[in-house]
Formats: structure tokens, C-alpha cells, sequence
């Protein structure tokens, strides 16, 4: 198999702190982030800043939420494509991670799964193979249905021309089974048979229309518009400041005004797993998943 799967949860990002866990993490997530913004101009600032305002910038509370789930070339196969990434450079040198799609990407339905624990280092080597990523997070703004789970997209990024959508929808297929989406989930209650526990998820996703994305999201992704009219943020001309209003993380600068646009996707609840776990152990970093699919 080409790739594997880790998967960063809620005490990853909460406990164990360091001044240099996140190092990585953010490197991964900004290269990514930084080709709209050299493609499109309109986005100054880089998605993730300093260590000590992370889950700021991700607008991650204590009680939230959130999953990050990593797509890794397996080493052998990423030996084999003989490459060297830098993550480090400033933003026109945005495509230089990126590698050329030579790989199945069907593997990635075969793929082990790690679930780290807050003791996980994500190192040189993780950073080096990773080729996308998806997160999931608490949703605030959709939460009035007890028989409903809402959750926002966010640290969508890919490094392989089109295997965002086909890793996403990986991704999406298991957290409707019970074990991942408790694990997503961290209050549980799965039991979709009993009056009052989650019958199905709803996954968000706030877009910039001038990225292009709400086409994207909707041909190569199967959201749909929420209904919602979209959103102009209007950039302060002096300081070009685009956050601090409620709308967007503090900190955001922009060039000029821009509009959000908002788009969903729903996905119903397993009853029963049409997966089984081959092996399931233990390590001090976290556990390994093995599953088998039927």
C-alpha cells in the first residue's frame, strides 16, 4: 500500500504543550495555504501564526471539538519518488512541496490508521511525507438539533493535484462509523437507535467566493449551498486588518474586500460498520489501526 493515515485528536492539540509541538504542524498547513494567496493576492497573512495562538487562529476552544487527519506517503514508496521538500521560503515559492500524482490513489482506502495521542512528535519525517490533510471541528453556529452533529471543515490542504476530493471523502466515510466518530465526537453519543443521539453529521464549510472555491467544493467535493446569502468582509483600508469582527480569526489581512461563502455537506449515520478492526495496538505514541473492509 502507497499511504497511511494519522490522525491528530483533541488531546493533541490540548495537553502536552511545547514551544515547538506545532512547528511542523503550521508548516504543513501554511504552504498549503499560501498558494491562493499567491494566486489570488487577496490574503496577506499566513493561516496559522505563533505557537502560543494556534487554536486561535483555528478558533478552537477547550470544550471544541477537533480532529486532524493526516495523509502520509508511506516511506518506502515516498523513497522511491526521490524528492525534497522545503517548507520553508516565503510565498513564491508555494508549489515547491508539491509532488507529482504517481501514486494510487484507490490505496488510500487500504490505508492503516495511526490515532496519536498527546505525546505524538510531529517531526521532519511526518512533515516530509505528508501530501494532505483534512481537519474537523466544532461548528457553533449550527447547534440546535440534538439528533444532528455539526462540524466545520478547516486545514484542507492537498499536495497531489486532485487527491483532496478523494482523500475527503475517505475521511467523511469513517467518521460515520461509531469508533471514528467518537473519536471526532467527544461528548458521544452514537447510538442512532435511540431517541435523541446523533442520526447524522453535517460537515460546514465557509469558502472566499474569489478563490474559486464554491465551484470547487460543489463539482469536485458534493457540498451544496446552505441557502445562506454571501458574506462581504470589508477590508480596513489604513490597517487591512479582515478578522476581529466576529466573522474571521484575529489577525487576518487582506488586500481588499472579499465575500464568504457558505456551503455544507450531510452525511448519514452507519447503524451497522461495514469495516472490521484487524489489529488494534497499543504504542506510547498512541494506536495503530488495521481495518479490513467488507
Amino acid at each position: 500500500m502507497s499511504f497511511e493515515i494519522i490522525i491528530l485528536p483533541y488531546s493533541w492539540f490540548h495537553n502536552e504543550i511545547t514551544p515547538t509541538k506545532f512547528d511542523n504542524f503550521k508548516s504543513l498547513i501554511n504552504k498549503s495555504y499560501d498558494k491562493p494567496r499567491h494566486k489570488y493576492g487577496i490574503i496577506k497573512s499566513s493561516r496559522l501564526n505563533k505557537n502560543h495562538s494556534l487554536l486561535d487562529d483555528l478558533a478552537i476552544k477547550i470544550s471544541d471539538q477537533i480532529n486532524i487527519y493526516l495523509l502520509l506517503v508511506k516511506k518506502e514508496a515516498f523513497e522511491s519518488l526521490n524528492v525534497n521538500r522545503q517548507f520553508t521560503g516565503d510565498i513564491d515559492q508555494c508549489y515547491n512541496c508539491d509532488i507529482p500524482p504517481v501514486l494510487p490513489y484507490s490505496d488510500i482506502a487500504k490505508s492503516s490508521m495511526h490515532v496519536v495521542n498527546s505525546r505524538f512528535e510531529f517531526n521532519e519525517d511526518i512533515l516530509q511525507r505528508c501530501v494532505a490533510s483534512v481537519g474537523l471541528k466544532s461548528n457553533h453556529y449550527h447547534s440546535d438539533s440534538q439528533t444532528i452533529a455539526n462540524f466545520e471543515l478547516t486545514c484542507f490542504t492537498s499536495f497531489m493535484r486532485n487527491i483532496a476530493p478523494v482523500y475527503l471523502e475517505h475521511v467523511l466515510s469513517l467518521i460515520k462509523h461509531e469508533f471514528f466518530f467518537n473519536l471526532l465526537n467527544n461528548t458521544g453519543g452514537f447510538n442512532v437507535e435511540e431517541t435523541g443521539n446523533y442520526k447524522k453529521i453535517i460537515i460546514y464549510a465557509d469558502v472566499i467566493v474569489e478563490h474559486d472555491l464554491v465551484d470547487y467544493y460543489i463539482n469536485k467535493c458534493n457540498f451544496e449551498k446552505t441557502g445562506n446569502k454571501d458574506l462581504l468582509i470589508e477590508v480596513n483600508k489604513e490597517t487591512g486588518d479582515a478578522g476581529g469582527f466576529g466573522l474571521l480569526e484575529d489577525g487576518i489581512l487582506a488586500s481588499r474586500d472579499f465575500h464568504l461563502g457558505f456551503l455544507k455537506r450531510e452525511l448519514k449515520l452507519k447503524k451497522k460498520a461495514d469495516y472490521k478492526f484487524v489489529s488494534d495496538l497499543m504504542g506510547t505514541n498512541g494506536m495503530t489501526i488495521m481495518p479490513e473492509w467488507k
